[in-house]
């Protein structure tokens, strides 16, 4: 070997050891090399055949003099290509530091960790770190893709099997930084075995998910876009990290680590239309939505004004899960195996899923004067026994529990927040489950209702979602009239003038008693986010203020709203709530219809049928015994067109897939929009 780039050997003693030429262990004297810490058997020295100058490019050649330079300080995958996403690590398992070759000890978050590769560095050696070293993410289109190879600490990176690819021995058993891992395929292969071993990646086990570097091209602007083929349907995922327990972190950091990194998106940076962008040319393609049913709904609502029509799944990290329990994944991500969620989501079959349209006209116009609802109940001169509509209620932000105390709240910031169609990220509550925060319908409607108009009010509302930490991420709404949602257009027009667009509803819409206990524990959570950051605490909350509900004197809905099925007016029961229902799993997975009822004509609910189930809750009680297991609400009727026509000239708390807001008096329209096609393990 050329004495320039010969190791710089010194004999030492040592125990425990690993040789890293033979890969068997020494004990006694040793040889270590004095520049790049390489150790072997003083027997190995001789075939020795790795340069000293290489293992210093390897692992840090030239000192760096900022550690900015090596590492990403977002999460935002639109970093430098090949540059290290490091963060502080806890190791749980023994690591060694790629650029020292020494044990990483300490007690917490003892070292760094790479994002993408998997590179454990210690604090000191960070400004040690090769700036480009990471797995690229592009590559020339007939460019042959080569294995990405670290080094050791293979128990490190996860569930895999740790055997030589070529030698079909054990990998990594030995306390030292020894053996590789590709960080593409997840291939094992020994030290004395890497040099024989000249085949291409092949991205392993996850190769129809991942989106290869070859079939990636960038813009002159750095925009990145997917062009696979048609045979191909690789996978894009969106992470919602605000999502329920605040998991999002975590599992995005494991998806760029098993996929592209150019296929994973963060939902707080732009939203879904960076990703959307990317595969906007690829044949076909599955969508994978990291958080609560609220975020799949924004993702669903983001790929329908497209016209894009994937297979849609999710992995649930919201707090009640409810389309994620229908269709199999469960009620909550509890740290599982992503690897094994991945290769689920690829035997998992195609469904489809019933996505309805909401929409506000407005009330015609009565001279007669409104009553406040509790200061007639109090004085009686309206009853629970009263006829529908004997007196125009007045149902304040009072409604929600806790009465008159809310009714001042009704006043406040933040209950003019939910009633503004400012859009936000969805937050995902968590009694409900696909939290596309509703905003409510407004009252001013123009005198003569135009096509212009119609266009406009399709355009009145985007998919919402709250951010704690960051400013919430808002689309422009840049659309001419000719790419206005057709859907929706069609809809406005048919509703008449100053019809509004309300939301798209995935699960369920609600009105009363339990949009109000929402509606409080909504108002709560903006006054105090911080308390608010763990999907067991997040019941409990919930069932505060649903305690709060026994103790208040609400008025039935049935002086308040009238509700038309297909054409036939329901005649409403005493009740305190109504809900108008989609899926089977309903509350954090309730099945709130149950299996029908044969006697009345009632079938049992599909999510796919194009119908929709509506109930009643009659008291806070009722609604104990639903949350509890113990009962069911009563059933009202099925049907494909529901309208809800306001009898108060004040609003009423309504709740859309479990986001609250103060809903203005209107007539509301339920009509149904799509079908979505989903990926479901098993359909409950």
């Amino acid at each position: 070997m050329d004495d320039k780039r010969a190791h710089a050997f010194k004999s030492c003693w040592s125990l425990g050891e690993v040789c890293e030429y033979c890969g068997e262990s020494a004990n006694g004297y040793l040889s270590r090399c004095c520049v790049c810490n390489y150790f072997c058997h003083t027997k190995c020295v001789n075939f020795v055949n790795v340069p000293c100058e290489e293992r210093k490019r390897m692992h840090g050649d030239s000192k760096v003099t900022n550690k900015a330079s090596c590492m990403s300080a977002s999460s935002d995958i639109s970093h430098e290509e090949g540059r290290h996403i490091f963060h502080r690590h806890h190791f749980t398992r023994p690591a060694y530091c790629n650029v020292c070759r020494e044990f990483v000890f300490g007690v917490g978050k003892q070292g760094y960790l790479c994002n993408v590769c998997n590179l454990v560095v210690h604090d000191k050696c960070l400004q040690y770190v090769e700036g480009n070293g990471c797995k690229r993410t592009v590559a020339p289109p007939n460019e042959l893709f080569h294995h990405h190879w670290i080094e050791g600490n293979l128990s490190v990176r996860g569930d895999f099997g740790s055997v030589c690819i070529l030698c079909n021995s054990k990998c990594g058993s030995n306390a030292a930084l020894v053996d590789y891992r590709c960080c593409w395929c997840r291939k094992a292969i020994h030290t004395v075995c890497k040099d024989f071993y000249t085949e291409t990646c092949d991205f392993g086990i996850l190769q129809k998910l991942i989106v290869p570097p070859t079939m990636i091209s960038i813009d002159t602007a750095g925009n990145a876009t997917c062009n696979t083929t048609k045979d191909m349907s690789p996978l894009i995922v969106f992470v919602n990290k605000k999502s329920g327990g605040q998991q999002g972190k975590p599992v995005l950091a494991t998806f760029r680590r098993l996929l592209n990194p150019r296929q994973v998106f963060d939902l707080s940076r732009r939203g879904p239309n960076p990703g959307l962008d990317f595969v906007q040319h690829a044949p076909q393609f599955r969508v994978l939505v990291c958080g609560g049913d609220g975020t799949v709904g924004w993702v669903l609502e983001a790929l329908r004004k497209r016209k894009m029509t994937p297979e849609v799944t999710t992995l649930p990290l919201g707090t009640g899960n409810d389309l994620a329990r229908t269709l199999g994944w469960g009620g909550g991500y509890g740290g599982e195996s992503i690897l094994t969620w991945l290769l689920n989501i690829d035997r998992a079959e195609s469904v489809k899923v019933d996505r309805w349209g909401l929409f506000a006209s407005p009330l015609p116009v009565e001279d007669s004067e409104p009553v406040d609802v509790y200061t007639a109940i109090s004085t009686g001169i309206l009853t629970d026994d009263s006829p529908r509509g004997s007196v125009k209620s007045s149902l304040v932000a009072g409604y929600a529990p806790g009465g008159p105390s809310t009714m001042a709240a009704a006043e406040a910031p933040a209950a003019a927040a939910i009633t503004s169609p400012a859009p936000a990220e969805p937050t995902d509550s968590a009694a409900a489950t696909t939290p596309a925060s509703a905003t409510a319908a407004s009252t001013e409607y123009a005198p003569e209702g135009t096509k212009q108009e119609a266009r406009n009010a399709v355009m009145y509302c985007e998919p919402d979602e709250t951010s704690e930490e960051e400013l919430p991420f808002q689309e422009e709404d840049e659309k001419s009239a000719d790419e206005v949602d057709s859907a929706l257009l069609s809809a406005v027009l048919a509703f008449g003038s100053g019809t509004k667009v309300v939301n798209v509803i995935n699960n369920y819409f609600s009105i009363g008693i339990d949009a109000a206990i929402a509606l409080d524990f909504h108002l709560k959570r903006e006054s105090n986010p911080g308390a608010f950051k763990s999907r067991v605490g997040n019941k409990l909350w919930y069932v505060k203020f649903g305690a709060n509900a026994f103790f208040e004197k609400l008025p039935g809905l049935k002086h308040c709203i009238s509700v038309e099925v297909d054409g036939r007016l329901l005649d409403l029961p005493d009740c305190k709530g109504v809900i108008f229902l989609n899926l089977p799993s309903c509350y954090g997975g309730k099945n709130l219809w149950g299996s029908g009822d044969a006697d009345r004509g009632f079938t049992p609910l599909k999510m796919d049928d194009g119908a929709m189930e509506i109930l009643y809750i009659k008291s806070a009680f009722d609604l104990t015994q639903i949350n509890a297991n113990a009962g069911l609400p009563g059933k009202l009727a099925q049907g494909r067109s529901i309208t809800v026509t306001f009898l108060t000239n004040t609003p009423l708390p309504c709740q859309v897939d479990g986001e609250p807001y103060l809903q203005d008096p209107c007539v509301l329209h339920i009509t149904h929009l799509q079908q979505a096609k989903m990926i479901a393990r098993h359909v409950v």
